[in-house]
């Protein structure tokens, strides 16, 4: 998938979030990522490290138009993707009030 085409598979949902989570993961360990879903534990589970969540912060920053604040890149937001959904919302919210998926 290039870039383009997987920034517009990141709708503006959660799911759009799992689907990110498993590009950036696939990218970066070359392997199939596990059926990742909003619950899934990125970290306890060891799926994240700190170069994949700033990997993760430049897709979520390209993908939904938004720039995330120093605050909000911590390790609560990036437990699991629902959390990382909730971030990506707040931070939109802070900005402009949206969110916009670039195709």
């Amino acid at each position: 998938m290039n870039d383009a085409t997987a920034e517009e598979a990141y709708a503006d949902s959660v799911e759009g979030v799992c689907a990110l989570v498993d590009h950036v993961l696939r990218e970066a360990t070359g392997e199939a990522p596990p059926d990742t879903t909003p619950e899934t534990e990125l970290l306890l589970s060891g799926l994240l490290d700190s170069l994949t969540i700033m990997k993760i912060v430049t897709v979520v920053e390209s993908a939904y138009g938004i720039a995330l604040a120093e605050r909000a890149i911590v390790a609560a937001n990036f437990r699991t993707p629902q959390t990382l959904w909730r971030a990506i919302q707040a931070e939109a919210h802070t900005q402009d009030g949206s969110i916009g998926v670039r195709g």
